[in-house]
């Protein structure tokens, strides 16, 4: 029983890699007012009489998914070519597809994790700021701080239990 369950799951895994297919093939060859509809979400929603929301899941995951062509009509690989494998496989579903494209929406840039000293300075389209020197500093404060805020601690504690001790 678990060997047939197994596969069916299989089966089940690998139909939306040939969604992909479809859904790229439709929104290529066709617009949504051609088909009566305003937008693609509501063409699928309303002729699989699914929610609007899961439309534009479908929609998505066939964009990142699915085969793509260039300008040319050259075909291109999927945004994802080992996601799109993997389900194409039957080894991950919908939920780690999700997954996998929240994880990448949240995943920050080269650029923004650089956090190296840069001797120019990007701020907007036309403004620079380049650095006049580079000084090399020991920062470390933290500790003449920590040292003035016992002292102060120290000496409230004093000052208002001065009558008792």
């Amino acid at each position: 029983m678990l060997t047939i369950t197994d596969r069916l799951e299989a089966v089940y895994r690998r139909q939306p890699a040939v969604d992909h297919r479809l859904l790229q093939q439709l929104t290529a060859h066709t617009t949504p007012t051609e088909l009566g509809a305003t937008s693609w979400p509501l063409v699928v929603s309303t002729r699989l009489r699914i929610s609007p929301g899961e439309a534009r899941r479908r929609l998505d995951d066939a964009e990142d998914l699915g085969p793509r062509a260039a300008i040319g009509g050259q075909p291109l690989p999927p945004v994802r070519p080992h996601t799109a494998h993997a389900q194409a496989a039957g080894k991950i579903g919908a939920e780690h597809v999700h997954i996998i494209r929240r994880f990448f929406a949240d995943l920050p840039d080269a650029a923004e994790s650089n956090i190296l000293p840069r001797d120019e300075l990007k701020f907007g389209a036309y403004t620079r700021v380049t650095a006049t020197t580079v000084q090399r500093t020991n920062m470390e404060l933290w500790r003449t701080l920590a040292v003035i805020g016992l002292g102060v601690l120290l000496f409230e504690w004093w000052w208002y239990h001065r009558r008792t001790v």
